[in-house]
């Protein structure tokens, strides 16, 4: 593993343990008389599980996120699917043969989603490169996206979306 993806690799795994201690701490430490939970309700628009994503082509990345107290922030990371583990339950898809990571593409994103109120569609354009900063190809075939939401009571959400990554001929 090269130092630029450890880096980022621990960036990541940061930064999901600062939502976490948001959420965490929000939760524990609200001032609401009432104890009722508002884990938010996340529908995924676009991409659609099991599509295909284009690299270097931009894609419309949609959620709608649904709460009682209001949204609070948005996490998402994609890493790659070639070893087929799974996150929980979610639509299965036709996956490539198993194979090992050469240059898998990896991201991760944060947005801060407070003031947006109880029902809130998140857009976003993104494009994802088919070479590294190095110039190296990216790995195509089976990713998902992992997707944290919070409201703003703290209580969070988890979901995923497995799709393709591949390059257009």
């Amino acid at each position: 593993m090269t130092k630029e993806r450890f880096k980022r690799r621990a960036i990541l795994f940061t930064s999901l343990m600062i939502v976490a201690g948001v959420a965490f701490l929000t939760a524990t430490t609200s001032c609401s008389d009432d104890n009722e939970e508002d884990v938010p309700i996340v529908t995924v628009l676009n991409p659609t599980p099991c599509d295909t994503i284009w690299f270097d082509e931009p894609y419309n990345y949609k959620i709608e996120i649904v709460t009682n107290s209001g949204v609070g922030g948005l996490s998402m990371d994609v890493h790659h699917n070639f070893n087929h583990h799974v996150h929980g339950s979610h639509l299965p898809c036709e996956m490539d043969e198993e194979k090992e990571a050469n240059n898998p593409y990896l991201d991760d994103w944060i947005f801060d989603l407070s003031n947006k109120g109880e029902k809130y569609v998140f857009e976003r354009e993104i494009t994802i490169p088919r070479k590294d900063e190095n110039g190296e190809e990216y790995d195509y075939g089976d990713y998902h996206f992992h997707i944290y939401v919070t409201s703003e009571k703290g209580d969070l959400t988890f979901t995923t979306l497995d799709f393709k990554l591949l390059e257009k001929q």
